[in-house]
Parts: C-alpha cells; sequence; structure tokens
C-alpha cells in the first residue's frame, strides 16, 4: 500500500498537526504575555518610579495564575500612592507593538470592569505603542474616565503623551 493512501497516515497526518496548532497558540500567547509583562515593568520602575510613588498593589502574572487563578488579577495592573501625599490610584499596563488609526486596549468586559473600580478608586490606562515594550516610541497616561470605548486614537489624546523614559510627576497626576 502507498504510504499517501494509507488510511493511518492521514490519522497521523491530523494528529501531528493538531499539536503542532497548539504548541503554535502557546507560544504566540507566551510571547504576548512575555510584551506585557515587560510593559508593566516599563511602567512600575519608569513611569511610576518607587522614590515617587508607593506600589501598594501589582496583580499576578500568568505563570501564577495558570497555577490557581488569583481572583485579584481581575483588577487593574497596579495601585500606587503618591509617596508625597495624595489619593491610592490604578493603573492597568497595555503595550501595544502597532496600530492603524485606533488601538484596541481591552476587552468590552473589562472596560465595564474597570469603570465599576472606577467609581471607587481613580483608573488610570497606561499604553505603550511601537518601539519595544521596555522602551515604547509612544506612552499614553490616560484617565479612564477619557475612555468611553475600549479602543481610543492616539491623535485625540495628545495631552495625555508622556515622553519615554521619563516618570510621570506626581503634580500632573494630580490634575489629570
Amino acid at each position: 500500500m502507498d504510504l499517501i493512501t494509507n488510511p493511518l497516515f492521514f490519522v497521523f497526518l491530523l494528529i501531528g498537526a493538531f499539536f503542532y496548532y497548539r504548541n503554535s497558540r502557546t507560544v504566540l500567547n507566551d510571547q504576548g504575555f512575555a510584551l506585557g509583562e515587560a510593559f508593566e515593568g516599563y511602567v512600575q520602575d519608569v513611569l511610576f518610579q518607587e522614590r515617587y510613588y508607593v506600589l501598594i498593589e501589582k496583580t499576578h502574572n500568568h505563570i501564577e495564575n495558570a497555577h490557581r487563578y488569583v481572583e485579584s488579577s481581575l483588577k487593574p495592573d497596579f495601585k500606587f500612592r503618591p509617596r508625597f501625599g495624595g489619593e491610592p490610584f490604578h493603573v492597568e499596563a497595555k503595550y501595544r507593538s502597532k496600530y492603524y488609526n485606533e488601538v484596541q486596549w481591552c476587552k468590552p468586559y473589562q472596560l465595564d470592569r474597570y469603570k465599576e473600580i472606577n467609581k471607587f478608586t481613580a483608573v488610570y490606562i497606561a499604553i505603550g505603542i511601537g518601539g519595544s515594550p521596555n522602551c515604547p516610541k509612544y506612552v499614553y497616561v490616560i484617565p479612564l474616565s477619557e475612555l468611553q470605548y475600549n479602543t481610543f486614537r492616539p491623535s485625540h489624546f495628545g495631552k495625555y503623551r508622556y515622553p519615554t523614559g521619563y516618570s510621570v510627576h506626581t503634580d500632573k497626576m494630580m490634575h489629570l
């Protein structure tokens, strides 16, 4: 019997294709998580530096959540408090390597959840675009109250853009 006409050949081919597809999706998801976690590091260490902000809370990473999901991971990535006075606030970090006209920064159900949190504690969205997650080309820190949708057009939010590599100063946060 010829290899191509052998039914077992097709069974093994389908099984191989299934595992290849599943593993390729896992690799893409892991790369996405790695980019997101790298940008979270930028947000924590550059935008909201320890000398200006106290880190109150930080959500668990995807590896910890894969073992046992921590419900507080539904909150924004960080909760900070200005070191020299001021109210605590949340920050959700999102990195996008590129965009066309607008950026989808979250899913609609996440936006609803963040809006609920924003009723009690201010929520800001830190968005890095282009470059690398450790040094994005464009950085925005936008009050959630300014974002009505789960997408935004960078051209409409110029006043919330920050120079790459600089911290968000506490006096500016009070006026956002």
